[in-house]
């Protein structure tokens, strides 16, 4: 029985050190190779499966984030935007100038750093990554 319990807290101990290893090989994709703690991208939403969220802008932000995480190589099992750096995650958007509707700008936590989502008059959407400290 004894063995059984221990098998079982081996089982659940590499799960996560295998996530934990996962989200350091995305850390380094976003990082390019630990080159720089920050780096932006830029995404064109004619590429990309587009949705329309309303005025959810936080869910359109996240869509974003995920959508650029795809397109460089990392896996939705590889990020949570449930928890940031210090517990749960504190993402929002807002206006950075009142009733200027393009001026939406969104600050999305994860546990791989923290992002900053902005979309122009046209077809782009602007990532910028920062890793935590």
């Amino acid at each position: 029985m004894k063995i059984l319990a221990f098998l079982g807290l081996l089982a659940v101990s590499l799960s996560f050190n295998a996530q934990a290893d996962s989200a350091v090989e995305c850390l380094e994709i976003l990082t390019h190779n630990n080159a720089s703690d920050s780096f932006a991208y830029t995404l064109n939403v004619d590429e990309i499966n587009d949705r329309y969220f309303g005025n959810d802008h936080l869910a359109s932000g996240i869509h974003y984030v995920k959508a650029m995480l795809e397109k460089k190589g990392c896996s939705r099992s590889q990020v949570n935007f449930g928890r940031g750096a210090l517990g749960r995650s504190k993402s929002r958007c807002q206006m950075l100038a009142p009733h200027i509707p393009t001026s939406m700008a969104c600050y999305i936590e994860s546990n791989l750093g923290y992002f900053f989502v902005t979309r122009d008059q046209m077809t782009k959407v602007h990532v910028v990554y920062n890793r935590w400290d």
